[in-house]
């Protein structure tokens, strides 16, 4: 899954550029850091469209989906193959939205049936893989494909070039993973970070903060999409940490990504 690029220190970029293409690109982004390398770059050829698929099937339907992902993970961190969802609660139509969603779901979950008293039973398949999927690795290739357009969009518009790039991994020289980002965008020479919370326990927010200001993104230039945040408390975040955050909601998270990059594009015609 991962393209993976050999350790370099930051004053050899100039003999790398012509042979990582990334490399080059990503540069800025730990320049003046003498002991910080980047490591890998996931290539999103990597990943089939079918996987695509799913993840954006997902993530389109995570309002009723919630609770069933909540109890697969659960699962797989208890190491249970066999799970029951009891579905009750759910109308006809999504209880039929989360049989055909499991029963897509090749490689992660298997024997999906009905039993008489309306409970939806299957298997999980114990890989690494389809835990990682599961706890949340399909979020962050929905909202990649999600934020692509939306920023391909804007390049469009201002005739600007741009890049994404997925799961950047930062390290020390000796090989100590130091910072893992989901996406990191280059528009127009500017960089901007996106990251990805799937989890209902989330609080830790002033850390994006330090880690934004590090990476000198923070303020406006970095972006937190939690699945489970308010528009009330992501404005609250912004106020007073400077990063956007953003929830689900398609419109929302345009708005936060066009406020985001168009102000540097207007602050430059200025």
């Amino acid at each position: 899954m991962i393209k993976a690029h050999a350790l370099y220190e930051v004053s050899d970029w100039e003999e790398i550029s012509n042979h990582s293409e990334d490399s080059n690109y990503l540069e800025n982004l730990i320049r003046n850091r003498q002991n910080i390398v980047i490591c890998s770059v996931k290539d999103e050829s990597e990943i089939p469209k079918a996987v695509e698929e799913m993840a954006s099937r997902l993530l389109e339907n995570h309002a009723v989906m919630e609770d069933v992902i909540h109890t697969l993970r659960k699962n797989f961190i208890e190491k249970k193959e066999d799970f029951s969802l009891p579905m009750e609660e759910k109308t006809w139509e999504e209880k039929n939205m989360v049989y055909e969603l499991l029963r897509d779901m090749y490689g992660v979950i298997s024997c999906i049936t009905f039993s008489s008293d309306g409970i939806l039973h299957g298997k999980l398949v114990m890989t690494p893989r389809a835990q990682k999927f599961i706890n949340g690795e399909y979020m962050e290739i929905a909202a990649y494909q999600r934020v692509k357009k939306i920023v391909e969009a804007l390049s469009e518009k201002y005739r600007k070039e741009c890049k994404i790039y997925r799961n950047v991994l930062v390290s020390t020289r000796d090989g100590i993973l130091k910072n893992e980002f989901d996406m990191v965008i280059l528009f127009d020479n500017m960089f901007y970070i996106v990251e990805v919370k799937s989890g209902k326990n989330f609080r830790d927010f002033e850390k994006y903060r330090e880690l934004g200001k590090e990476y000198r993104v923070v303020p406006e230039r970095f972006l937190l999409l939690d699945s489970c945040i308010t528009e009330e408390r992501a404005a609250m975040i912004h106020y007073f940490l400077e990063y956007y955050a953003s929830n689900l909601n398609p419109a929302s998270l345009q708005e936060k990504i066009e406020t985001m990059i168009e102000k540097d594009q207007r602050e430059g015609l200025e």
